[in-house]
């Protein structure tokens, strides 16, 4: 039989095969009989069968799930004979007899409604396990994934075994039919291309010398810059990995692979080495074939990005010197006008000093025709001070003028020729997905190879831009029409009326939902696994929101009227002003004197410390490479953990560490580190902190778990095309923003890397959909985390959304109600506009596929909303969705209004994430906190490092304080340590030493270097 895939670790699967542990509430609740149940109990004999029948319903009603007798909890049973008022030492489970255990089992399943995992069943959950494993999904997710699947369909949970034999044979399956395609699609002349990346080729070094390289190496890396050499670069790949594409498109066209597949085994083959996948039989093609794929799309993407940024850069240039044109023409103005004042000021004086003059009878004709003359020589001339005048006016208008920007985006348009130039001459656009005009001023460019005539194209120019790209005299500007080009295009892209041919990130927008096809022949079936049932017809949803809407318009304004609602107020301009009280806040964190204060605990100690009780680094594996060395150990794994996570870095950790060889610790890193390694790592350490009992002090409500999102921002080193400027954050650099997630007890659950000048809003649904560990149920972002469409997709998900609100002037309510109605009701918080349900239920069903893609993991909701977003003023579904999130939205803000518990448990919680920051600041504390990655990918593993370090740092925290409570003997004092923690945080670090050990022991400096100042003193450096 093959070897299963470990898909949980030891302790997830023994909790996954034990009972579930309830609380006092829990027990009450899933104990609590049904009136079924009772009939049953009348018909059993004895009371062990009465005990395990009603164990065996309560562990089945939280799980989905049966377990052995013999694991049932005492105290749970202790609690079951109370409730039956029997003795528990009449009670021998083990007697509890399989024949009775089993019709047990039978009895509960059909009075619940759900069928039993049998040979029947079974292959439902084998096709449901191949088309998750089609995805590629990380085993731990796909074993969620199904265990969700089965409860949605009402059918039993089986063991962990007989999940993870199907989870092995799903991905075995998946892996044997792409190899089964290889062979029948891919021809021997094809396989003989593949095998020439394989070959030595040779490639100029910076002294002109010829370097033998393997032509796949040369291919694996994409430059991250807009330097036209670099951009060159990128264009001679593009250029090689095409004729290799061409020449295999039919066959990949006809293997259908997913983005996920294709990305997959491409990264194998950028990570293996030449001698590793040439020894490789069976599996070799598919290695080329994806990173032939995934290194064109990839390629494709980058040219893409660097026209975005190259506009983007040059459009800021000239904004920028246009204004400090304006403001020196103005400085120079005030000048000049201040100086003929002072002139004109000068004449009048002398005006009134001439009529002195000549009213003076004391004064002879003679002297005051000689003092006339005197004075006459010190006055200014009025005809050149006018003429001065006239033509200053003249200029500060002219440079006020349009007229004045596009002759600097004329004079910077060379620039950009250099480098957006010879990327549109060699990339591929879906021309029958694209918008024509633009499309054939693409083709006119490409035709005429850049040299543009007086029969340009000019459809695709919009008013303003149609009158400045002539000369007075008809002539076409040619340098500003190419940067206006290159601005639509680039306008175009972003907004996804101009889609390339072969791309990751630039497809159309249906490209990345479920196909209409699909949709229409599998609705049902799609709709069921997303769990939208509920949603299904919106005719039966909306009078529920309607009249929750009005419901929540009359609470709202009779609280405000009643005078209830003590904070929420009309200014004098008539605004409405929320505030919200603060709660008393703590000088000193109680917590912080908890901890030790004799001595610091190195982060290496505390890294090791959460690695032995939760296993995170056997996270770090390589599945699918058989030709690698033996597996690092835990040590050498940390190490790059704090090099990656502080930012010292790879080579500097390796320097400043004893017993690391930098070459080895290079080897772990390059094929042990991932994304995925470092998320399942990080979830194995909140899965930890979750066994514990001390991070339930902070949840606000046993039922719901509040978490939060904020984005923070940090510079950049490198080049990279995921970065951006934004003079507000990094001045004259550039910088990303890290955008993190936090539930209640402090635990990091989700980040990414994102550019600054993204919008965080298009990722919440992300950290959201990350659910292996942290279920959300209520979702707080600050000002740039929401909007409409989050609204409703939040809603749709069965998440609440509740962002921190800065300003209400800025926010619009809507009604089914007429304004002038609830007006007449003597309502003062009103609705702005009405609510348009005819567009949503037309387009209720596109709302329905959109949110099933993000449900069913098809395509992430980040990908979706960027492509989406482009569209808003044309695009029906994004308004069907914007509509939607508008009642949502209006029902959140009512109650924001109303209530103040909300608004401080919002604040709370906000402020807990800029705790975090902080604390996310302390530990990429090397560099100056400047990312030294320049791939968006080598961000995410660097950033998924430093949460790795942040959760560990917080649970060991929550392990000390639960330590020092276990400790306690007095009763008070355990109390009094339980609520410090309560009042307090445990996002503290200052007993962390983040910055390494120093060694001031004699031993150390034997390896010291040695000077001879002798020698040194008559060194001659002249």
């Amino acid at each position: 039989m093959a070897t299963l895939i470990a898909v949980l670790n030891r302790q997830h699967i023994k909790e996954f095969e034990l009972p579930p542990i309830f609380s006092d509430e829990e027990r009450g609740r899933f104990f609590d009989l049904p009136q079924w149940a009772y009939n049953v109990i009348e018909t059993l004999k004895t009371q062990t069968n009465k005990v395990g029948f009603i164990l065996q319903l309560g562990y089945f009603r939280a799980t989905n799930k049966f377990f052995s007798s013999k694991d049932f909890h005492s105290i749970d049973i202790a609690y079951v004979a109370r409730f039956l008022e029997i003795l528990e030492n009449n009670i021998h489970l083990n007697t509890y007899e399989r024949t009775s255990y089993e019709r047990h089992h039978a009895i509960i399943l059909e009075n619940l409604g759900y069928s039993k995992f049998n040979h029947k069943i079974k292959p439902v959950v084998q096709r449901e396990a191949a088309e998750l494993g089609r995805k590629l999904m990380r085993p731990r997710s796909l074993f969620m994934s199904l265990v969700d699947f089965l409860r949605s369909k009402k059918i039993e949970v089986p063991s962990y075994h007989a999940l993870s034999e199907i989870i092995t044979g799903a991905q075995k399956i998946a892996e044997e039919s792409l190899y089964s395609q290889i062979d029948y699609h891919i021809t021997k002349a094809h396989k003989q291309f593949l095998d020439n990346l394989l070959k030595v080729s040779e490639e100029e070094n910076m002294r002109d010398l010829k370097i033998k390289r393997y032509k796949i190496t040369l291919l694996k890396k994409s430059n991250q810059s807009t330097r036209p050499s670099r951009i060159k670069e990128n264009i001679n790949d593009l250029l090689c990995i095409k004729e290799i594409f061409d020449e295999l498109e039919t066959d990949i066209t006809a293997l259908r692979m997913a983005p996920e597949t294709i990305q997959f085994y491409a990264r194998i083959a950028i990570k293996s080495q030449v001698f590793q996948l040439a020894r490789r039989n069976k599996s070799k093609y598919l290695y080329l074939l994806t990173f032939v794929i995934h290194q064109y799309y990839r390629l494709n993407d980058v040219l893409a990005d660097v026209i975005l940024q190259s506009v983007q850069t040059s459009l800021h240039s000239s904004s920028r010197e246009h204004k400090e044109q304006i403001y020196n023409t103005r400085s120079n103005r005030h000048q000049i006008i201040s100086d003929l004042a002072g002139k004109v000021s000068n004449n009048l004086e002398l005006l009134k000093e001439l009529e002195h003059i000549v009213d003076d009878d004391a004064i002879s004709d003679a002297d005051k025709l000689t003092a006339i003359k005197f004075l006459l020589t010190r006055k200014d001339d009025p005809e050149q001070i006018e003429k001065q005048l006239r033509a200053l006016e003249q200029e500060a208008n002219r440079i006020l003028k349009d007229d004045d920007y596009y002759d600097i985006i004329e004079a910077k348009s060379l620039s950009l020729q250099n480098r957006v130039s010879p990327i549109l001459k060699n990339i591929e656009f879906d021309e029958p997905q694209s918008e024509k005009k633009i499309i054939a001023a693409i083709n006119y460019f490409k035709k005429k190879e850049g040299n543009i005539g007086a029969d340009a194209p000019l459809d695709f120019l919009d008013g303003d831009h149609l009158n400045v790209v002539h000369e007075s005299n008809g002539k076409l500007r040619v340098s500003l029409y190419k940067s206006l080009l290159f601005q639509k295009i680039a306008d175009a892209i972003k907004s996804g009326v101009l889609n390339l041919k072969h791309s990751y990130k630039y497809r159309p927008f249906e490209d990345y939902l479920i196909s209409k096809e699909r949709w229409k022949e599998e609705k049902q079936e799609l709709i069921n696994r997303a769990g939208l049932s509920g949603f299904e017809d919106f005719a039966k949803i909306e009078p529920e929101l309607k009249k929750a809407l009005e419901d929540q318009f009359f609470i709202t304004n009779k609280n405000i009227l009643s005078g209830a609602n003590k904070y929420a107020k009309f200014n004098d301009s008539g605004h409405l002003v929320v505030s919200t009280p603060k709660k008393e806040k703590v000088v000193v964190d109680p917590v912080v004197m908890l901890f030790p204060k004799e001595r610091i605990i190195p982060i290496f100690e505390i890294l090791s410390t959460i690695n032995k009780l939760s296993g995170f680094t056997d996270c770090f594996e390589n599945h699918h490479i058989k030709y690698v060395k033996k597996r690092p150990s835990s040590n050498l794994l940390l190490a790059g953990v704090t090099g990656l996570g502080c930012n010292h870095g790879i080579r500097r950790i390796s320097k400043m560490s004893r017993n690391i060889s930098q070459s080895e610790l290079e080897y772990a890193v390059n094929w042990h580190f991932s994304v995925d390694n470092l998320i399942r790592s990080n979830d194995r350490v909140i899965g930890l902190i979750n066994r514990l009992q001390l991070p339930k002090l902070f949840k606000g409500s046993k039922t719901q778990t509040h978490t939060s999102s904020d984005g923070q921002k940090y510079n950049i080193r490198v080049e990279s095309l995921n970065a951006n400027y934004s003079f507000k954050y990094f001045g004259k650099g550039k910088g990303v923003t890290v955008y993190v997630f936090l539930d209640q007890s402090h635990r990091l659950y989700y980040s990414v890397v994102i550019s600054s000048s993204e919008s965080e809003a298009h990722y919440v649904i992300d950290g959201l959909m990350h659910n292996d560990v942290v279920q959300s149920d209520i979702h707080s972002t600050d000002t740039a985390g929401y909007n409409e469409i989050i609204f409703c997709v939040c809603h749709l998900l069965g998440i609440s959304f509740a962002p921190r609100i800065k300003n209400f002037l800025d926010q619009q309510l809507y009604s089914y109600e007429k304004r002038s109605r609830l007006s007449a009701l003597g309502y003062t918080i009103l609705p702005s506009e009405g609510i348009n349900s005819t567009l949503i239920s037309e387009n209720w069903d596109d709302v329905l596929r959109f949110i099933a893609t993000i449900k069913l993991r098809e395509t992430t909701a980040s990908q979706l909303f960027r492509r989406l977003s482009s569209y808003s003023r044309q695009h029906r579904l994004y308004k069907a969705l914007k509509e939607f999130g508008k009642i949502t939205k209006t029902l959140f803000l009512l109650k924001y209004i109303d209530d103040v518990g909300l608004r401080q448990a919002i604040e709370k919680q906000l402020n807990k994430q800029e705790s975090s920051n902080k604390f996310g600041k302390a530990v990429f504390h090397g560099n100056n906190q400047e990312f030294q990655q320049s791939t968006k990918e080598e961000q995410m593993i660097a950033e998924g490092c430093k949460r790795l370090i942040e959760n560990s740092v917080i649970c060991w925290n929550y392990l000390y304080l639960s330590q020092l409570i276990h400790n306690e003997k007095s009763v008070a004092e355990k109390q009094h340590i339980i609520q410090s923690v309560k009042e307090g945080s445990v996002v503290i670090w200052h007993h962390v030493n983040m910055q390494g050990d120093y060694d001031f022991s004699d031993e150390y400096l034997n390896n010291a270097i040695q000077f001879s100042i002798a020698d040194l003193i008559k060194l001659k450096v002249a």
